[in-house]
């Protein structure tokens, strides 16, 4: 299959064209993509992603673990939340050992999604350093 649409798609067999649940889909893959890359914006800008970024892992917190916005994708497509690994478990860690063809099970995937997880605060603490160094240059401080 296509690495592309694995990204995509978790399961095309059970892709059912619902356009709400694919609309909250592609906004899911925008934030996604916002929260790996939103970092290297201009620092003028970097406080929306902090914030967002921000949002979002407290967001995870309160929620435990699990992200309002698959809550609503799974809930529009009629799949069981407790029943589906997380967004990033399915949508990003799955296609990534497949297209490497690489073994994976629930625990090899727990793992990597964790992973990610701790490269997303490192990212957020990346950001705060250069939204610092540049309202230090800024305001002269």
């Amino acid at each position: 299959m296509n690495p592309v649409t694995m990204f995509i798609y978790k399961d095309l067999n059970r892709f059912d064209m619902n356009l709400y649940a694919d609309m909250i889909h592609a906004y899911h893959l925008c934030s996604i993509l916002f929260i790996y890359f939103g970092w290297l914006i201009s620092p003028k800008y970097l406080w929306i992603y902090i914030l967002y970024v921000g949002f979002t892992l407290l967001s995870w917190q309160w929620n435990v673990d699990i992200c309002p916005i698959t809550q609503a994708e799974y809930s529009a497509r009629g799949w069981d939340i407790n029943a589906t690994p997380s967004f990033t478990q399915l949508f990003i860690v799955r296609p990534f050992l497949q297209w490497f063809s690489t073994k994976s099970d629930d625990s090899v995937e727990i793992i990597w999604t964790n992973r990610i997880l701790e490269l997303i605060k490192l990212l957020l603490i990346i950001a705060i350093i250069r939204w610092g160094y540049y309202l230090f240059n800024v305001f002269n401080i």
